[in-house]
């Protein structure tokens, strides 16, 4: 049976090798299959949304109407397989050879299982179909990473993808990331479908892992409450004891400084000296990208890290977010609240981080 918790780790990776010719061989071979799998989104939802469209247009004859379901389990049927196998099949058609038929077959059981649940609002003209980038996601089966071997050093892994050498790009705060590598050579780990992805020139791997609820000793009786704001980013009550967490100091105002401090290397770089083109003069302004945003990210998991902590310390086995779709409409409508307040990227790190803790969270 499957453990309760489902972790996904980014992993940066690199082609294991020195010889500059397999490199670049790799890397030709990651993009093309990723631009088959661009071309394999947009296959498999247009030929869902087209079987579900032509059954329903009115304005043609009653005699010339379609069932777009399998011949074997509907006698009016007119496919001959199941749905799902209709698009893997226009799949196969296209790509097989070419494309390891464990990533097609996994880019259509994704993208069917997500058509599926938003049918309804595609019949009803509530939402469009999706429109793919070309850096989307590839998913790969955990069978397909073999031969793990650890690395001159113990830090780093190497591993073989569809007989693609590559390894592990581990940073040396990255403890847990090498703990799962490890487990994973052990054979201890059990992992699920995950993904590998190309992004502003580097590899990423989406490693999904499987794990059960951390035990902590909770009573249904405590309930936390707690309030998102741009005041405080978080304001916590637990029975008598109440906490802030984080200051606008510390995180909307350093927020607009990084913005000001972009702006002003913007306006500058026509004044800097262009040696080699744009490069040089854009120099200060890509130091700066993702420097936002790397800093957000690294203030919400510390709030929402100390929010479930204080949670746990306290026994809180329920967490309330007070008044917070109100709080999001609100944010909708101001366009410095949209812009500069995260509510739902922090709303998500505290129902991942309390769903990992066991911790119930109701959403007010």
């Amino acid at each position: 049976m499957r453990p309760a918790i489902t972790l996904t780790q980014r992993i940066e990776l690199k082609v294991n090798s020195s010889c500059p010719l397999i490199k670049k061989q790799v890397i030709d071979t990651l993009y093309s299959w990723q631009n088959m799998c661009f071309r394999s989104a947009n296959y498999i939802l247009t030929h869902q949304f087209l079987q579900d469209q032509i059954g329903e247009l009115f304005y043609i004859t009653e005699g010339t109407k379609l069932k777009f379901s399998s011949i074997h389990k509907d006698a009016d049927g007119v496919l001959t397989t199941s749905r799902e196998n209709t698009t893997y099949q226009v799949l196969s058609k296209h790509f097989k050879g070419m494309l390891p038929s464990d990533i097609y077959t996994g880019m259509n059981h994704m993208l069917v299982k997500k058509y599926n649940l938003e049918r309804e609002q595609y019949w009803k003209g509530q939402k469009v179909l999706p429109n793919f980038k070309r850096d989307v996601p590839m998913p790969i089966k955990a069978r397909s990473i073999k031969e793990i071997t650890p690395l001159p050093g113990g830090t780093n892994f190497s591993f073989t993808l569809f007989k693609q050498p590559f390894r592990t790009c581990f940073k040396k705060n990255k403890h847990n990331k090498q703990t799962l590598f490890h487990e994973m050579m052990l054979g201890n780990l059990q992992c699920g479908d995950s993904l590998i992805q190309l992004l502003k020139g580097k590899i990423f791997l989406l490693l999904v892992t499987y794990t059960e609820k951390e035990k902590h000793i909770l009573s249904e009786n405590i309930i936390a409450e707690a309030s998102l704001s741009t005041d405080f980013p978080v304001t916590v009550s637990i029975g008598t004891y109440s906490y802030r967490i984080g200051n606008k100091e510390e995180f909307l105002y350093r927020r607009l400084a990084i913005q000001a401090a972009v702006q002003r290397a913007q306006v500058g770089a026509k004044y800097c000296r262009s040696a080699n083109g744009n490069k040089r003069k854009l120099k200060p302004v890509k130091r700066y990208k993702g420097i936002e945003e790397n800093y957000i990210e690294s203030r919400l998991h510390v709030y929402s890290r100390r929010l479930i902590d204080l949670c746990i310390k306290h026994g809180a086995a329920t967490l309330v977010l007070v008044a917070q779709h109100e709080k999001e409409q609100i944010a909708k409508n101001d366009e410095f609240l949209l812009r500069n307040w995260s509510y739902a990227a922090l709303k998500e790190k505290i129902m991942y981080k309390a769903q990992k803790a066991g911790i119930n969270v109701i959403v007010d």
